[in-house]
């Protein structure tokens, strides 16, 4: 794996609970993005603060405020997000991922993930899996192996591209695993990561 271009977009709305420890775990990654762009939607909590306190520290971390847009539903709204982190980054990418910031990302997450990437050329999107804390355990979220998880995303430029980017519509994060399905990529979960 040589020098990798991979812009990290997070869409963030009142996570101040999560935002400490999310950041933390970017911040110790093996391999870092080139660019993170965090995109607060409206928060009223202390994310905020957060987020300026850490894009004051590391220059390649950009912060962006969107204003109120109260009419656009839940999943056209974050995909909104996305995109708007995306077009701001002004970045030519190899790898692009979109995190959302109540995850906890293990050290090697985006090694692991690229490692993927390079072991095969028709992978286009990929994602990691996400344990959740139910019944005082932490337990694997099952998903189907060829599913991403809209929380948890990588999107290698060329599929990006050829399937036109992310739609700003709900269910946005299965129809780009569609999209590219048609276009002859391979979208995968890996459980191990």
């Amino acid at each position: 794996m040589g020098q990798i271009d991979h812009v990290l977009i997070t869409p963030a709305r009142n996570e101040q609970q999560f935002l400490p420890a999310f950041i933390d775990s970017v911040l110790s990654q093996t391999i870092k993005p080139s660019k993170w762009v965090i995109v607060d939607d409206n928060s009223i909590d202390g994310t905020r603060e957060i987020l300026e306190e850490v894009g004051a520290k590391f220059p390649w971390i950009e912060i962006v405020r969107v204003k109120d847009d109260s009419s656009r539903r839940r999943g056209g709204r974050i995909a909104g997000l996305v995109v708007n982190g995306l077009s701001i980054s002004n970045s030519e990418w190899d790898y692009c991922s979109k995190i959302d910031a109540d995850m906890i990302l293990p050290e090697t997450y985006f090694e692991d993930i690229f490692t993927e990437f390079d072991k095969d050329q028709k992978l286009g999107i990929a994602s990691g899996n996400c344990l959740v804390f139910k019944g005082r355990k932490w337990r694997l979220e099952k998903v189907t192996p060829d599913h991403t998880r809209g929380g948890i995303k990588t999107y290698r430029a060329k599929c990006f591209n050829e399937i036109g980017g992310i739609r700003e519509i709900d269910g946005w994060d299965g129809i780009d695993n569609i999209s590219a399905q048609m276009k002859n990529w391979e979208t995968r979960s890996f459980d191990e990561i």
